[in-house]
């Protein structure tokens, strides 16, 4: 489902681009995949963690 929406996103962004633009529009496109990426690695790692540990763990 994520992925569907990034795809979707990503196309849309591709579409919407102005003239001229549209490199650096992808680019912008690509960096935010990647916050995003890395924004749900850290969550899921940190989840992981405490699920690990127990649930009375700090």
């Amino acid at each position: 489902m994520i992925g569907s929406l990034f795809a979707s996103v990503r196309t849309l962004g591709g579409d919407l681009a102005p003239n001229g633009r549209v490199t650096e529009t992808m680019s912008w496109l690509s960096s935010l995949d990647m916050a995003g990426g890395a924004a749900g690695a850290a969550i899921f790692a940190q989840v992981a963690a405490h699920t690990e540990a127990g649930p009375h763990s700090p």
